[in-house]
């Protein structure tokens, strides 16, 4: 089916290493569609730091990440492969970024975004800047998984209904305040699941203040509507106002570096 007639309006780009294969007759198989985000259809294992593209995958976000490794395309066009897989697997639905990565290419990486993303402004261009910032310097030490990480991190970030701060310390700036913005996403988002139990689930979160409180240490005060108005383990965190929102919830936090990237790190529970 050529692209121009899908229903699910998507981008192909091509990005990696110069150059391409020439095509053959008889392009491999296509994988089998897996049901988790990750398919290792390739002889080695993913190198690199797993932990964390796992840690990654799981963080609650409104993007779904497909992600194939293959050892390669047999001698087909690369680009025209991951066409194939989106053929095949019925990819990207709106929400999903589709990833296929070439091991004996280099890790060279393919990828085809859903409609959803396009409309959150994500672009061909945008996408190629985060990928030769997030993903390559790390792929090209011998990272994959960490690069893959680092790279489904920054499109959550920048894709996945970031929660804005209000005014705060002149102090916190660049990359800590990108780093604690990203940390109270992944932080307060899962608790407005619906698949929650309604003493936790909460109808909706904010920041009230976000302040430095010492060398890498940050403070942020936040505010929660709990789902319930009785029974709910909100009330006993902060103090509830009449429109039944818990509000003055503190967590310290400490910034500490990971390889180059900022993570944060709990300092009381």
């Amino acid at each position: 089916m050529a692209k121009v007639a899908r229903v699910m309006v998507a981008v192909l780009v091509a990005v990696g290493l110069l150059g391409g294969a020439a095509v053959v007759a008889a392009p491999p198989a296509v994988p089998a569609k897996s049901q988790s985000a990750l398919a290792l259809a390739s002889s080695e294992p993913l190198p690199g730091n797993m932990a964390r593209l796992q840690q990654e995958l799981a963080v609650h976000s409104s993007i779904r990440y497909k992600i194939l490794v293959m050892d390669d395309a047999g001698g087909y066009n690369l680009t025209d492969y991951i066409d194939r897989v989106a053929d095949a697997w019925g990819e990207p639905a709106p929400d999903t970024l589709l990833l296929v990565l070439f091991a004996k290419e280099n890790y060279n990486i393919r990828f085809f975004m859903g409609a959803n993303l396009t409309q959150q402004g994500a672009t061909v261009e945008s996408m190629l800047k985060l990928l030769w910032s997030a993903y390559f310097p790390k792929s090209q030490t011998g990272d994959v998984a960490g690069g893959l990480a680092r790279l489904i991190s920054e499109m959550n970030y920048e894709y996945s209904g970031k929660m804005g701060f209000p005014p705060t310390n002149k102090q916190i700036t660049g990359d800590a305040q990108k780093a604690i913005t990203k940390w109270v996403n992944q932080y307060l988002h899962p608790f407005l699941l619906r698949t929650q139990p309604d003493h936790v689930r909460a109808d909706s979160v904010g920041v009230e203040e976000l302040r430095m409180v010492g060398e890498n240490l940050y403070e942020i005060t936040y505010m929660v509507q709990p789902a319930v108005a009785k029974g709910s383990d909100w009330l006993s965190k902060g103090k509830l106002d009449e429109r039944g929102w818990v509000m003055g919830i503190t967590q310290e936090v400490k910034l500490v570096d990971d390889d180059g990237e900022l993570q944060v790190v709990l300092v009381n529970q």
